[in-house]
């Protein structure tokens, strides 16, 4: 009510100042047809879900624009903002989580939802990488890698360039492969001979 007493207020000083200044009052804006169906896009959703930092997933109503809430489950405050996507017309809404400790009367606690079940997480073994693999060396001769050349420095036995022998995972594949990477640095002591 008080809301509409001020817009009443504001309406009827904007019409004395036109008046004073010898202008017609502004018409009141046309109502809509009485029958007419709303705007095509989407719905207003009352009640929008967020997860809490803690995890909970919590229910927020679209009434608590610019208030502040708190999670039922580890009491963190957050300040409630809507913000309206333009490209669909949808609210979204973005939490802005309160570091202050002031207590204010007006936080309200979010309503929690129910849990949500645990996460069964599949664990995906890494394959064994076979004991030997064929690879080219920049020369152009064919060798083969033992598992214990697997990412270490080899040098050919045909040419004498010293190698780095990388043990690479093909996802695609599903399968290994050595991927030869020439060394320019300084002998180390640590290269093995490789033969055909």
């Amino acid at each position: 009510m008080r809301g509409r007493n001020r817009r009443e207020i504001r309406r009827l000083a904007r019409e004395a100042m036109q008046r004073a200044r010898g202008g017609a009052p502004s018409p009141p804006p046309a109502a809509p047809p009485p029958n007419s169906l709303p705007p095509p896009g989407p719905t207003p959703v009352s009640v929008q879900e967020m997860m809490c930092v803690c995890g909970e997933v919590l229910r927020i109503p679209l009434m608590l624009h610019r208030r502040r809430c708190s999670c039922p489950s580890c009491r963190r405050k957050f300040l409630v903002s809507f913000t309206t996507d333009r490209a669909t017309g949808m609210e979204i809404l973005s939490p802005v989580y309160l570091d202050d400790g002031a207590v204010t009367g007006d936080t309200r606690v979010a309503e929690a939802m129910a849990p949500l079940p645990p996460r069964t997480e599949t664990v995906v073994e890494d394959p064994e990488p076979p004991g030997t693999l064929p690879f080219l060396c920049p020369c152009g001769t064919a060798l083969r890698a033992a598992r214990a050349d697997y990412d270490k420095r080899a040098q050919c036995g045909k040419c004498g360039a010293r190698l780095l022998l990388a043990l690479v995972y093909d996802s695609n594949l599903k399968a290994f492969r050595i991927e030869v990477l020439r060394l320019t640095d300084a002998p180390s002591g640590e290269t093995h001979f490789l033969e055909r």
